[in-house]
């Protein structure tokens, strides 16, 4: 993947966008292989995420989070095309400026990633995750507001640290334990999106089973409170079939992912089929740490093949 000797390889931009709780910062093992192979890389940080200076307080929409990456799209020269990728919930990231810039995609590739359809509100990968949520303490739930315990997703399960671990089934069978992380209220009224931070032990466990201690500590020292603003994306319109219907798109699996299994990556692309399928063995949810090399070829291979 590097660029030629005494050549610069073919200049493409890539937009590399990151997940709930994480920053531009997530990418930087495969910005710097993509770099090196003399490729533009733009790693934004999302509104109140990474190096982004205001608090999720701020940010009540999810246009409002996105905003960052559609102001990129904005800015860009008439006629210039981008490869976005959107790890995890940086797929519905992609996917809402794919529906307002389809003309600025040359593809969309979603990482392990959540990936609306056409014909449901955005809402609808994350409430499809889980059909059931098993709340082993009622007494935690008591002091929760209506809004948490209405909480369709039931993506990241343990409510509070000290309430006992909740269960979640996942839609083919398979039963999760999502341990320490935490939903909070931000605001009595519910008015503002519900607050979501991974624990220690989740993180661990289920997103980073296969990346270095190195790695695993520096995620856990740069994440922040983000959210899944899925009461908001419940209110959107589905994203158009002329629009972001209309943007080429590639889904990465990762084969060994404990957080969205490879059983609903699986399902996400049935219900939505994608230009191209690849696949990275031995890949977690964190695959930009575990297996960079993996993914920077794979994405090396789309900028050459996705005008």
């Amino acid at each position: 993947m590097e660029a030629p000797a005494g050549k610069a390889a073919c200049s493409k931009h890539i937009v590399l966008v990151h997940g709930a709780c994480q920053g531009g910062w997530s990418w930087y093992k495969v910005a710097t292989r993509l770099r090196s192979a003399g490729h533009r890389v733009s790693t934004p940080d999302l509104a109140a995420s990474g190096v982004d200076p205001r608090p999720l307080r701020e940010v009540p929409t999810f246009r409002d989070y996105t905003k960052p990456l559609l102001d990129l799209l904005e800015s860009l020269p008439a006629g210039e095309k981008v490869v976005l990728v959107g790890h995890s919930l940086g797929g519905v990231n992609i996917a809402l400026a794919s529906e307002l810039f389809p003309e600025k995609v040359a593809a969309a590739v979603f990482v392990t990633a959540f990936m609306p359809d056409s014909s449901s509100p955005p809402s609808y990968v994350l409430e499809k995750v889980y059909t059931a949520c098993t709340i082993a303490s009622a007494e935690a739930l008591h002091d929760l507001s209506s809004s948490i315990r209405d909480y369709p997703v039931c993506l990241y399960a343990s409510l509070n640290s000290d309430a006992e671990t909740s269960n979640l089934t996942f839609v083919e069978g398979r039963t999760l334990d999502w341990m320490d992380t935490e939903f909070k209220p931000q605001d009595p009224e519910g008015k503002l999106p519900i607050s979501m931070m991974f624990g220690p032990l989740v993180t661990r466990a289920n997103f980073c089973q296969l990346c270095s201690p190195e790695d695993l500590t520096l995620g856990r020292s740069l994440m922040r409170v983000g959210s899944m603003f899925v009461d908001d994306l419940r209110l959107q319109q589905p994203y158009t079939k002329a629009r972001y219907g209309s943007v080429r798109k590639v889904f990465i699996v990762c084969k060994d992912d404990r957080a969205i299994v490879e059983s609903f990556q699986r399902w996400m692309i049935e219900n939505y089929p994608v230009d191209e399928v690849m696949e990275i063995d031995g890949a977690d949810h964190m695959a930009l740490f575990s297996k960079p090399a993996e993914l920077a070829s794979c994405l090396a291979d789309i900028m050459e093949k996705y005008d």
